[in-house]
């Protein structure tokens, strides 16, 4: 069987470093890469063909092939450090990406955010349920997913809605929640859990859902996938876990009103409506439904206990 074309965007990122990375040691023999990359000699291997370029509007002839193909897109931007908003690369790159696809692509995954649900209390949450982005950023992903769910191009495309990704080379999600544990001092009851996925088994889901797609080339749905492991965790469970890997540390714990929460995102005073987003993140429940997922990809990675992933991932730490 020849090999597909995986069209990465957004290879160097977090996610995309590991999804090259399991292509390389895991499925070599069933993909070539292909990456669109700012710079060249990123990558610095023989076995990633790398296309310069850049979303919006800079994405080269060369980056899709003639042969059967899939788009990885995971090219979005997630800080606005200059300012200029999130819209141009996150909807109207997706939208270029869409319209440079060649007849010979079988399908598109997009990843996506969970925070297109919204920022409230959200427990359990499936995949029809309706969308409510809150944040610049959300809305932004929101509108990429539109431009890929209703595409005219009618192949396999898969929208990806994780919460929270984390790992060992994890920079963000763990380490603020680690250092939180440490000051003893946490927003919410200690009862609110999120969902969570290990980077490397989001990227296996992610292979996975290419493979899928190139064993079903005639079928043309689009589809939302929450992802992460089945059992959320509260944030209890979590300093439990930190608890037996790092050293106890007492915890105090300080709920936060949903309802005043709502009140002063009303004012839409700029700094507070972010510092009571930030809140949310971490003081209400924000846990998917992953039961869909299972339906494409191996149901034993979906399952796997996150109170074990997330103990293996800091016992790799130490």
């Amino acid at each position: 069987m020849d090999k597909i074309d995986l069209i990465i965007v957004g290879g160097t990122g977090y996610v995309g470093r590991n999804v090259i990375n399991q292509v390389l040691s895991k499925f070599s023999s069933q993909y070539n890469i292909r990456a669109l990359v700012r710079r060249p000699n990123v990558f610095k291997s023989a076995d990633i063909t790398e296309l310069q370029g850049e979303l919006p509007d800079n994405i080269p002839e060369g980056l899709f092939t003639s042969s059967p193909n899939i788009l990885i897109h995971l090219g979005t931007k997630n800080i606005d450090n200059d300012n200029s908003g999130f819209f141009d690369v996150n909807v109207r790159g997706t939208i270029n990406l869409m319209d440079a696809l060649p007849p010979s692509t079988l399908g598109v995954i997009y990843s996506s955010s969970f925070s297109v649900y919204g920022q409230e209390s959200l427990h359990m949450v499936r995949e029809t349920a309706p969308l409510n982005p809150q944040t610049p950023l959300a809305l932004s992903r929101s509108q990429a997913e539109e431009a890929i769910l209703n595409s005219a191009r009618k192949m396999l495309r898969f929208v990806l809605r994780p919460r929270f990704i984390i790992g060992k080379d994890d920079t963000a999600t763990l380490p603020r929640q680690i250092k939180m544990y440490q000051k003893g001092i946490s927003i919410g009851s200690g009862n609110q859990e999120a969902t969570y996925i290990d980077v490397v088994d989001y990227a296996d889901i992610i292979l996975e859902l290419a493979s899928y797609i190139s064993k079903h080339p005639d079928e043309k749905k689009a589809k939302a996938l929450n992802v992460g492991y089945d059992n959320p965790l509260s944030l209890r469970q979590l300093h439990q876990v930190f608890s037996e890997v790092l050293g106890h540390k007492r915890q105090i714990y300080i709920p936060i009103s949903e309802k005043l929460v709502n009140v002063v995102k009303k004012l839409k005073f700029g700094p507070v409506f972010n510092l009571v987003t930030m809140l949310e993140l971490g003081a209400l429940s924000h846990c998917a439904d992953t039961t869909e997922v299972k339906k494409y990809v191996n149901a034993e990675v979906i399952e796997k206990n996150p109170y074990e992933v997330i103990k293996n991932i800091l016992k790799c730490g130490q």
